[in-house]
């Protein structure tokens, strides 16, 4: 039951599986938001398009395994 979850009010009450984040223009998005991230072991796409994500970030992923998608455009990774 894919959702769009915009606000915590829009979260499921019950035990749910996040698959897929876009963080995508996020204007408050700071670097070390990522790290929050790393505990959503079954994450299978990530958005960080227009964002200020560093390579250095990107290796604070590097535990995601079932990560299959991640989209940098228009960021500061090389």
């Amino acid at each position: 039951d894919p959702r769009d979850i915009r606000a915590a009010a829009d979260l499921p009450a019950g035990r749910f599986a996040l698959t897929g984040v876009s963080l995508a223009g996020t204007d408050g998005f700071t670097p070390d938001g990522v790290t929050r991230l790393t505990g959503c072991k079954g994450l299978q796409s990530l958005w960080l398009d227009d964002t200020q994500v560093t390579d250095e970030v990107l290796g604070r992923l590097a535990d995601l395994k079932a990560l299959a998608m991640l989209s940098l455009a228009n960021t500061q990774v090389k």
